[in-house]
């Protein structure tokens, strides 16, 4: 059997291959990523405090709250009670640990993005 070699083919091939590269960069060039850093995040209740809860729950002992509009540190996110509402609609059961203590709703924060932002809360962490 004899292989013959074609640069068009080879040159057809390589440019086929950067096109979908560059296509697929773009497409996920702006979705944020869960990063590995703590991230600063702003309170977006619409109007009124944001509830820091001891789990993430609504049911969770309260300790504390947060004025809208604030920045605030999160570090990590859990999967909990499904909360809906918010001003940017919809329900997620995200639910970000804050810097220090304390879980506060995903839905009530501008992340940027309706996905985590930073990496999920190792075991210890999440209770």
């Amino acid at each position: 059997m004899t292989v013959i070699y074609s640069r068009d083919c080879s040159r057809a091939l390589t440019t086929w291959i950067l096109i979908v590269t560059a296509i697929a960069g773009c497409a996920f060039a702006g979705m944020p990523t869960a990063s590995a850093a703590p991230r600063t995040v702003v309170v977006s209740t619409g109007s009124g405090n944001l509830n820091v809860r001891a789990q993430p729950s609504t049911s969770a002992q309260l300790l504390g709250t947060i004025r809208n509009g604030t920045k605030m540190v999160i570090t990590c996110f859990v999967h909990g009670q499904e909360f809906a509402g918010g001003p940017f609609g919809g329900a997620s059961d995200i639910w970000n640990k804050r810097e220090g203590a304390g879980f506060v709703t995903d839905r009530m924060l501008d992340t940027g993005s309706d996905a985590p932002v930073v990496p999920p809360c190792p075991a210890a962490d999440a209770r």
